[in-house]
């Protein structure tokens, strides 16, 4: 199932225009590091929580 998702998206990004793509990438690369982020903050707020008062 994963896999016939992960196949009908590469052939979708294939038939793609360049400019698409780039736009694509870049988007992904922002998601990516938003999630780092992300990740990074809870595992701060884990380690070490804020006081809340």
């Amino acid at each position: 199932m994963i896999s016939a998702i992960i196949k009908s998206t590469a052939k979708v990004i294939k038939e793609m225009p360049w400019w698409q793509k780039i736009i694509l990438g870049s988007a992904a690369v922002i998601a990516f590091s938003a999630t780092a982020k992300a990740m990074e903050y809870l595992i701060q707020e884990i380690e070490e929580p804020e006081d809340r008062l």
